[in-house]
């Protein structure tokens, strides 16, 4: 039996397991780039995988700073799965006009401008406050407290 001392990083396996996963069903996808929704489905795929990668490499970073900004891609990439799979599932299913309205536009808008307060949360805390490492089963993990308009 293997024990966490044996494996330092073992938490980190899954999420790095899971980009390599991801980046295998892109690799199939992308053959099926003229089919309806596909493109915004790689969108999907390349959110999670900075989301997966960022969490998982971050469970490994130990200086604060470093893992704080593998913390915020993590968030990003967090949001953007969401809008994409939110184009994918309208483009899927015949709403494309829903996509390229004004809408989905704002939907956006919406992404970009939390993706801007999780970069330039050091500066103003609008998200979160007390980020500080708590490392548990030899891995940095964080805590933060989340504010209201995260």
């Amino acid at each position: 039996m293997v024990d966490a001392a044996t494996v330092p990083g073992w938490p980190a396996v899954g999420s790095l397991a899971a980009v390599v996963g991801i980046l295998a069903l892109a690799r199939y996808v992308v053959r099926y780039r003229d089919q309806p929704g596909a493109t915004w489905f790689l969108g999907v795929l390349a959110a999670q995988a900075l989301w997966c990668f960022a969490y998982g490499v971050g469970l490994l970073v130990f200086d604060p700073a470093v893992r704080l900004a593998f913390e915020a891609a993590a968030w990003i990439g967090i949001v953007w799965t969401g809008l994409t799979f939110l184009a994918f599932a309208l483009s899927y299913t015949g709403r494309s006009d829903v996509v390229a309205g004004p809408a989905f536009r704002a939907a956006v808008g919406v992404g970009v401008a939390v993706s801007l307060l999780v970069v330039t949360n050091p500066i103003h805390r609008a998200l979160w406050t007390g980020f500080r490492l708590d490392p548990v089963f030899g891995v940095a993990t964080v805590t933060y407290r989340l504010q209201p308009l995260a």
